[in-house]
């Protein structure tokens, strides 16, 4: 089963301090042996290059030493999700939104170059079967190819061919015309042909409706769009229910090997197969020592396989199927459906292509792929005859992975994210620690054994990593949406930046920069109670409304409290009201620039007040009724108090209603021991203990109806000085006026 899921709108780049930007462009005669595109700086597709690796190879500025260094160079917002890893050549990024838009953009700066609207471009409306969109969107990395840009439909199953430079149209081809197809898969460019999968989502049918779509592999000539080969992966079934359906082909990107003349594809799991095969398997089921599941489907069905085709036929060379039985589509996720195929089931495809890369095996080097399967297990192949070299179980599987949408290598290691959709627990092999989250493991090439695996933090999920100079990037599906950079020799963790949404695309690594989209709009079966398990919604955002804390501090600098300097006890900052930090001496004109992002920490709701600040405990207020204490060092909660529970005060605020939140607006005064803050109607000043958030006192200053506190007070020599305001103005003329 292809995996869907949840949203924000742009795309930002990390660049090392001081790093410059640099471009290369190509002589219009320059030899062109495999991409000419596919040089040191440029992103050619979803896996990087023809080898489909996610590894910037040419990267020399980001490093295990520098990654610490990363900050925020730009950001880009599209108006929707973005949820592709970008492509980038020649100094131009190129990725799809979810608003039905192609862009390319700047990497220097973020400017935009164009843009175009794949309805307007192409004249096709989407068929997406689980929306009531009619704009056609494009959820891959577009592919580079020569002077053309070439995209993905996400329904209907189209590829279409632009100008690099403008975006004008070129061609576009229908691979396939099944009214649950589409395209997922970012194909690969190599000696003027273009190579890509077919998938679908008939697998979301009811069980009355499905299945009659067949995987299949298409090559194209890059000039026309001609279809100049297609292999299916199941044997035709006329279009009728009963036979075999599914073997999608849907993650990552085929990889090219020039010298075989191969090209690497992985498929997914079967959603229908022939009464005797379903008859075969209830036998196997019903028995106490069951036989090889495998044994009930014919050896030539490529579901759950790894195969390579000939590239000037399509031809299938070898193949090799991995996993057992798998009949799975959607509807009997639910054991109570009735009618549903018997066996295991276990919803295991493969949703990257695999890797390609020469590894020392028993003391001989040996050409290999490599793929991570959605059930959790790395396989290795021998590439000339698809024998198994190794295999590891890298971490636990589920119908969201297991491994799922791209796995890395740097040719020494194999990298991968392990999803954990289904929140087992997971031993973070070599170690004996559990999360139930997801994780990144580091496997050795050679040999597939586990050299150290990372939780990710706050037990999310994650996406495809990449690898660039010994440096894993990936990001996180919590809703703060976190990115990490991890050594890639231990596992640890050595930046990372909240980018503000869930991240669900990968990283493009070039000339010192990361580029990463964010956001993953929609669950294509939103209306079942449960798509997957690791679709839990509270970590996924779906606004653009911030609702958040931040505190930014210089690159490597401590920050230190004491109870005079260092501390802001006002709206003011002390008696004076200058807004002077008077004490401060690490921030100057002369380290500004390296300000970064240390924390945020989230309350739900608007935060308007300066906060105030006293011996490292952060003090501010939210408009979801609540006041906050908070660690400055590291953003960890100290207490929070809901201002109605803690003074029985209802809100009198014009316009609110019986259900508004008490507020308060103002920064709060620190007094000794005492906090004090200021009631947005009623017009209350409110002392709390320092410490503990606990009521010490409240006092009434005006009865006025429309009376509020706005100001935040001053304390001085054991007394508390605050002005009182109201909304009165805000009533009718013929109300109007008595405060």
């Amino acid at each position: 089963m292809e995996q869907h899921t949840y949203k924000i709108l742009l795309i930002s780049i990390f660049c090392l301090a001081q790093a410059q930007q640099h471009v290369i462009s190509l002589s219009p005669g320059q030899e062109e042996t495999q991409n000419s595109l596919s040089v040191s700086g440029n992103w050619v597709n979803h896996g990087g290059d023809i080898y489909n690796n996610r590894y910037a190879q040419g990267e020399t500025k980001i490093s295990r030493a520098t990654a610490s260094r990363l900050r925020l160079k730009w950001k880009f917002y599209a108006g929707n999700d973005i949820s592709a890893t970008p492509a980038v050549c020649d100094g131009i990024l190129y990725f799809p939104s979810w608003n039905g838009y192609l862009y390319a953009v700047r990497a220097g700066d973020g400017t935009l170059v164009w843009k175009k609207n794949l309805q307007k471009l192409t004249g096709l409306n989407s068929t997406l079967i689980t929306t009531n969109a009619t704009e056609p969107i494009s959820r891959a990395t577009p592919t580079l190819a020569e002077d053309k840009l070439i995209i993905a439909i996400y329904g209907p199953a189209y590829v279409v061919a632009v100008k690099r430079a403008t975006g004008e149209l070129v061609w576009k081809t229908q691979l396939d015309n099944h009214p649950a197809s589409l395209i997922t898969m970012s194909g690969t460019y190599y000696a003027r042909a273009f190579y890509v999968g077919v998938s679908s989502l008939e697998e979301v049918y009811s069980i009355e409706d499905c299945c009659t779509f067949r995987g299949s592999f298409v090559k194209l000539d890059i000039t026309t769009g001609a279809i100049l080969w297609r292999t299916f992966m199941l044997p035709d079934n006329q279009g009728k229910r009963g036979g075999y359906s599914g073997a999608a082909l849907w993650g990552s990107s085929p990889s090219i090997d020039v010298g075989r003349a191969h090209v690497y594809i992985a498929t997914g799991n079967l959603y229908s197969v022939p009464q005797r095969v379903e008859d075969c398997q209830q036998k196997q089921d019903n028995q106490t020592v069951p036989t090889h599941p495998e044994q009930c489907i014919e050896p030539q069905i490529h579901f759950d396989s790894i195969l390579a085709l000939d590239l000037s036929s399509g031809k299938i060379k070898w193949y090799r199927q991995l996993g057992g039985y798998d009949v799975w589509f959607l509807a009997c996720r639910d054991p109570s459906t009735p009618n549903c195929p018997p066996g295991p089931n276990p919803d295991a495809d493969f949703g990257e292509a695999p890797m390609m890369l020469t590894i020392n095996a028993n003391g001989s080097r040996r050409d290999v792929v490599v793929a991570v399967q959605k059930s959790g297990f790395a396989w290795a192949l021998d590439r000339t005859n698809g024998n198994l070299l190794w295999s590891t179980e890298a971490g636990p599987g589920g119908a969201g992975g297991g491994g799922i949408w791209g796995a890395a290598t740097d040719s020494r290691r194999v990298y991968t994210n392990i999803a954990n959709s289904n929140k087992e627990n997971f031993t973070l092999a070599p170690s004996k620690k559990v999360t139930v989250g997801g994780g990144w493991v580091a496997m050795d090439a050679g040999t597939g054994k586990i050299l150290w695996s990372t939780a990710v933090p706050y037990n999310a999920s994650n996406n495809p990593v990449t690898v660039a100079n010994g440096v894993v990037f990936g990001g996180s599906t919590y809703g703060t949406g976190p990115v990490y950079a991890i050594d890639a020799t231990s596992g640890e963790i050595l930046w990372s930046y909240e980018t503000g949404a869930s991240v669900f695309g990968g990283f493009a690594v070039s000339r010192g920069c990361a580029f990463v989209g964010h956001g993953y709009p929609y669950d294509p079966v939103s209306a079942l109670p449960t798509i997957l398990n690791s679709m839990e919604h509270n970590h996924y955002s779906h606004t653009c409304k911030a609702l958040l804390f931040s505190i930014f501090c210089l690159l490597q600098s401590a920050i230190s409290f004491s109870s005079g300097p260092g501390n802001w006890v006002s709206h003011g900052g002390d008696i004076y009201n200058n807004r002077h930090a008077r004490g401060e001496n690490k921030i100057s004109p002369a380290t500004a620039s390296r300000l970064r992002i240390k924390w945020k920490f989230y309350t739900g709701k608007d935060i308007t007040a300066t906060p105030a600040v006293c011996d490292g405990i952060v003090y501010f207020l939210s408009w979801n009724g609540y006041l906050y204490a908070v660690r400055a060092g590291d953003g960890s909660l100290v207490w929070k108090k809901n201002l109605q529970q803690l003074t029985g005060l209802n809100s009198t605020t014009i316009g609110s209603n019986a259900t508004a939140p008490l507020l308060s607006r103002t920064t709060p005064a620190v007094a000794e021991d005492k906090l004090i803050i200021g009631i947005y109607g009623p017009a209350y000043a409110v002392a709390l203990k320092l410490e503990t958030g606990e009521l010490l006192w409240k006092t009434q200053l005006d009865t006025h109806p429309a009376s509020v506190i706005t100001m935040s007070g001053t304390y001085y020599r054991r007394a508390f000085y605050v002005g009182v305001s109201s909304l009165e103005e805000g009533s009718s003329i013929d109300d109007c006026c008595t405060f």
